[in-house]
């Protein structure tokens, strides 16, 4: 059980689906709102990015909190390690940064053999280290 500053104690799975929910309405109102129609929970890819040393149980505890908010359907929900996504980033941005300065479209595959570089992951009280080449 957590507590809360004024006293209310709660579980755990509690706060973690209360919170998701809540993340979730946002980001389908406010996706909602850009695009002009409403969306539903169907419409959605979730992927909530975890910390690379969690365990299987942890992660399989957020995908419970997040299917528990109701708004998260479980074949629509990807669990990724946060050095991953953090990889596909910098791929991402350095395809970006290529095809601007070459002025052209080039394919998001295209990073040429021997491109390496590091992520660093600091916070939370620890420090991951990954080395891509």
């Amino acid at each position: 059980m957590l507590q809360s500053s004024n006293g209310r104690r709660l579980s755990a799975k509690t706060v973690f689906t209360l919170s998701l929910k809540y993340l979730c309405q946002l980001a389908i109102s406010e996706i909602s709102d850009q695009i002009g129609f409403k969306l539903s929970p169907e419409d959605v890819t979730w992927v909530i990015t975890v910390p690379a040393i969690w365990s299987e149980g942890a992660k399989a505890f957020m995908r419970q909190a997040a299917i528990e908010t109701t708004l998260v359907i479980d074949k629509q929900l990807y669990i990724a390690l946060e050095p991953e996504v953090a990889s596909l980033y910098c791929r991402k941005t350095y395809h970006q940064e290529q095809s601007k300065k070459l002025n052209i479209e080039l394919p998001i595959c295209l990073i040429q053999a021997g491109t390496n570089y590091v992520i660093i992951d600091a916070g939370g009280g620890s420090v991951d280290v990954s080395l891509y080449y």
